[in-house]
């Protein structure tokens, strides 16, 4: 569902009318991922907090980037996605280490992020072909690696259920 609404979300943002659109489908795309995570969090720990600390630092630097030239009109949804986003993160990152895909789902989960902080960077700096062009690697290698991550994980649960006396 996450692969499907992220289509969408590159869909609407073709049009230029489709910006809130786009946003939403990959708000909820990031809730689909957020929802798999979750299954697997760790007990809380100091990683966790650091991953916190981490993430508002990020927030905060994504914000202070946007805010206030670009988005003033969409900042309140841009906001709810950007928390969507971070969370999402958060919990890529404090799922339980020991699963199989970790690591790359992880590694997507920091490039989407990345990708994203970048869009923002391309609002204050439009017609940078390069920025475009590095956005879309980005979101692709995120997408590849949260996926690879994922059949990663559920093979191995597979394989432990159907070898199970």
């Amino acid at each position: 569902m996450a692969l499907i609404f992220s289509m969408m979300g590159d869909l609407f943002l073709l049009f230029p009318s489709g910006f809130l659109l786009g946003l939403a489908a990959f708000l909820v795309a990031h809730v689909f991922y957020s929802f798999f995570f979750l299954k697997q969090l760790e007990t809380w720990s100091k990683k966790h907090n650091l991953t916190l600390l981490a993430l508002a630092l990020i927030m905060g630097g994504f914000w202070s980037m946007l805010f206030p030239e670009s988005m003033q009109d969409n900042w309140m949804a841009v906001l709810a996605y950007s928390l969507v986003l971070c969370s999402m993160l958060f919990l890529a990152i404090n799922r339980k280490s020991s699963l199989s895909g970790y690591l790359w789902v992880v590694l997507g989960a920091i490039l989407f992020v990345m990708s994203d902080t970048l869009i923002a960077i391309e609002q204050t700096m439009p017609d940078q072909k390069v920025i475009s062009l590095l956005i879309m690697i980005l979101y692709l290698s995120a997408q590849y690696l949260i996926i690879e991550g994922v059949v990663s994980f559920e093979k191995e649960n597979k394989t432990l259920l159907t070898h199970t006396p």
